[in-house]
């Protein structure tokens, strides 16, 4: 029997053609099974929290409760208020103030940490308190003076402050609206007979009405953040004869204590603060937070302060005899540490006009400040 012996071309084409074919069962077959899903790991729990020291948990506190930013308090108007929840006294920070924003809520909703039970809220609230740094703004006073009704604000260890640059001819100026203003705080205050925990107690305040004057805003937080002295302390005007008597001491960290004193755009701030009764106490060789557009920045520190924070004790104010500051005339006070500033021009201006933009940024309401008697 003759045996015969393929073309090795046919063979070769045999072979490519059986593997093309195998190649297409492949795909227009059945694909293979797939993988079940890895399974999501639980997010790790770590359940010995409360047996770590209480000095370790308060160092976790902060770190979990730190904004990364200055917060400036503004006092919430959202529109969703109704009869039931018109009262409702919430703020939250002007720089996320839109409820467009996706950060409306960003401090309430970082503050949940603190809802978790009593004790945990008992540990992390202060913890919010000492690891933030709050601006003063047209809000801060008003601010201030709820965590006061909450008993929390000795809790307040961070505020940082603008100073701004200004000529000296326009002291008297501050001056007189101080006066007029501390004298609508005392009568105010004095007249009010209703709650003080309530929204509208809060909202009909001198401070909340005219927080958008700035020196107002200022120096009405700056008098609730000083140390009240035991006995009035004189000291000396080198400018005067007399002597300026002072109730109150504001420590401020500063580079140099020549910043205020050789630059005459600073004294007006240290010739009202006389006036109210402060001695600002300059602690020197730290740094400014801000030097620039006609202002300075500086941070109050509330370690450097040592204020007696006893929520019994009056903030300076109070029932006087009309004059303000606890019956105090601001403008005498004013002359005592400078008498040149009885030289200087009064009555400029009857108010002050200023905008204040809602809470959900599109709406707005403008606020008139009186500055003279009407």
């Amino acid at each position: 029997m003759e045996s015969t012996i393929d073309d090795p071309d046919m063979v070769l084409n045999n072979y490519l053609t059986s593997i093309a074919d195998t190649e297409g069962d492949m795909v227009q077959g059945t694909e293979l099974p797939s993988s079940p899903p890895i399974p999501t790991p639980p997010p790790p729990e770590f359940e010995h929290f409360m047996k770590l020291p209480v000095e370790i948990r308060g160092y976790i506190y902060e770190f979990a409760l730190f904004t990364g930013q200055i917060i400036r308090p503004q006092l919430c108007d959202h529109s969703g208020m109704t009869l039931n929840n018109a009262n409702e006294i919430k703020f939250h920070d002007q720089v996320q103030h839109s409820r467009l924003h996706p950060n409306h809520a960003a401090i309430s909703n970082l503050l949940g940490i603190t809802r978790v039970s009593k004790q945990i809220r008992a540990e992390s609230l202060p913890c919010f308190y000492a690891a933030n740094t709050f601006a003063i703004g047209a809000d801060t006073a008003t601010y201030f003076m709820r965590l006061k009704q909450l008993s929390r604000f000795h809790m307040v260890r961070h505020v940082r402050l603008t100073i701004e640059l200004r000529r000296e001819k326009w002291t008297a100026e501050i001056l007189q609206h101080l006066t007029h203003h501390l004298r609508d705080v005392e009568a105010y205050e004095s007249w009010y007979q209703g709650e003080q925990d309530t929204r509208i107690y809060l909202c009909n305040h001198p401070h909340y009405i005219a927080g958008g004057v700035p020196e107002l805003a200022l120096f009405s937080c700056l008098r609730m953040l000083t140390s009240t002295f035991t006995t009035p302390t004189t000291e000396s005007n080198s400018n005067s004869k007399s002597n300026t008597a002072y109730t109150h001491n504001l420590v401020l960290p500063i580079p140099s204590t020549r910043t205020f004193t050789a630059y005459a755009s600073l004294r007006w701030f240290l010739t009202v603060s006389a006036a109210l009764g402060i001695h600002v106490h300059f602690l020197e060789g730290h740094a400014l937070v801000y030097n620039d557009q006609g202002r300075i920045g500086v941070v109050w520190r509330q370690a450097f302060q040592k204020k007696n924070f006893d929520v019994s004790a009056k903030e300076g104010g109070g029932k006087g005899n009309g004059k303000g500051n606890g019956g105090v005339d601001v403008w005498d006070r004013a002359l005592a540490a400078n008498p040149a500033v009885g030289d200087m021009q009064r009555d400029r201006y009857e108010r002050t006009a200023y905008m204040r933009v809602s809470c959900d940024g599109l709406g707005y309401e403008w606020f008139d400040v009186w500055h003279l008697e009407q």
